[in-house]
């Protein structure tokens, strides 16, 4: 009854004033209070986590960063429309920054959002929890993955320059000859550029997409400051 009653609502907006908001994205949100604005007022709808990163300036405050580590309580198909950790890594990438996402829990096709520029996604939860037990415990959690996840990019940075042979194996290609030319040329003023490179070769070899993407994620961050 009472999406019967918004669709009989919507239409009685249009035919009072002209406009056709009903369907356009952002509408439903708040109850449907994006419609209503659409409708009756000359506002136009944005992404608010676009608004938040044009506020704190975020493109100029992430463009030198090594990678980024953002996150929400859950992560599904669904933080592709427009949810903060797409809007977060689609704004990274424009600087070519690895993104990482830590969140309470995985959901559904949760791989599609490989596609949206973030390049590896964790669950903080270390064992089976109920929802009350993840939220008391929330602070240490996401301590807990954090350092997880800084010993897996401390495991990469190691593994690179020792193996890139059995990668470029795996990988095949071009992306092979680049992880023998960082493994030759590992000089410390070169060192950066070089896996700027490989993450472009990376993310667009032969190999499956959730490997290379993820893999890419742990190879750009290659720092001294991060051994």
């Amino acid at each position: 009854e009472l999406d019967a009653a918004l669709a009989h609502f919507a239409d009685l907006a249009t035919q009072a004033t002209g406009r056709q908001a009903a369907e356009q994205p952002g509408a439903g949100a708040a109850g449907g209070l994006g419609a209503a604005m659409l409708f009756f007022t000359p506002a136009q709808l944005r992404p608010g986590v676009d608004i938040v990163l044009e506020a704190v300036h975020f493109a100029e405050v992430v463009k030198d960063a090594y990678f980024v580590i953002t996150g929400e309580g859950r992560t599904d198909f669904q933080t592709a429309f427009g949810k903060a950790p797409v809007g977060v890594a689609k704004v990274a990438k424009r600087s070519d920054v690895p993104v990482f996402c830590l969140s309470g829990a995985l959901g559904e096709e949760t791989d599609t959002l490989l596609a949206c520029g973030i390049d590896a996604l964790l669950s903080i939860c270390d064992k089976p929890m109920t929802l009350e037990e993840a939220m008391s415990a929330g602070e240490s959690l996401i301590e807990a993955a954090a350092a997880r996840l800084c010993r897996i990019v401390r495991t990469g940075t190691a593994v690179l320059p020792h193996h890139a042979d059995k990668f470029a194996t795996a990988f095949r290609g071009g992306c092979g000859s680049l992880l023998r030319r960082c493994q030759r040329d590992n000089a410390k003023d070169s060192r950066q550029e070089n896996q700027h490179m490989a993450f472009h070769e990376l993310r667009t070899c032969s190999a499956s997409r959730y490997s290379s993407r993820t893999t890419a994620g742990v190879f750009t961050l290659t720092w001294p400051s991060l051994k």
